[in-house]
């Protein structure tokens, strides 16, 4: 755990009994872990405080930044920070580890719900292992609700700029799609 977006009471009472949790769980370790609060940045948005919090996380998993914690400037005295591995942002920094990103998000609710949620990095996108790093040849899935998907679907890119073809057909296809039950594989090796 490298990043911990905090519910942050911001009362005298709240705050230390947050962190004495948090401390507990995630205090242990030599790596440091950043203690933040999106209240700093835009208020209290009360029953989006959970959602807006994580957004921020998944933001800064994302983009691989800490962001500050604005307004700080040094603990409450009834929080102990010493010997912790656990310390507020000042400004934006890069996030402390290398290799996969792991974030938590704590909110609790008004009316008695809380929330605790663990973000992690996805992994990347992996390659087929029987194409080298230099193979220019692509694969491309398509679907429709009928039959012969690859007349379709050609048909419907005869009117595109011939650089586009080639090119926009793989992500359009895999990644915004909806999978319909016909389909077909395809590949074309780049130069053919």
């Amino acid at each position: 755990m490298e990043m911990i977006e905090a519910h942050g009471t911001g009362t005298a009472v709240g705050d230390p009994l947050e962190l004495t949790a948090m401390k507990q769980v995630y205090g242990a370790g030599d790596q440091p872990c950043a203690v933040g609060s999106v209240k700093t940045n835009i208020g209290h948005t009360e029953s989006a405080s959970g959602v807006v919090g994580l957004l921020k996380t998944i933001t800064s998993v994302r983009h691989r930044k800490v962001p500050a914690t604005l307004h700080f400037s040094e603990w409450n005295p009834q929080i102990d920070a010493r010997a912790c591995r656990l310390f507020v942002p000042t400004e934006l920094q890069p996030w402390p580890v290398d290799g996969p990103r792991i974030a938590a998000v704590s909110s609790y609710g008004v009316g008695g719900t809380n929330a605790h949620v663990i973000v992690e990095e996805a992994p990347g996108p992996s390659r087929p292992r029987s194409l080298s790093r230099t193979s220019r040849t692509r694969g491309t899935t398509r679907s429709c609700s009928a039959p012969h998907p690859r007349e379709r679907y050609g048909r419907r890119q005869d009117g595109w700029p011939t650089g586009l073809r080639g090119r926009a057909r793989g992500p359009d296809s895999a990644m915004s799609r909806t999978r319909w039950p016909c389909g077909a594989l395809t590949s074309r090796t780049a130069g053919r």
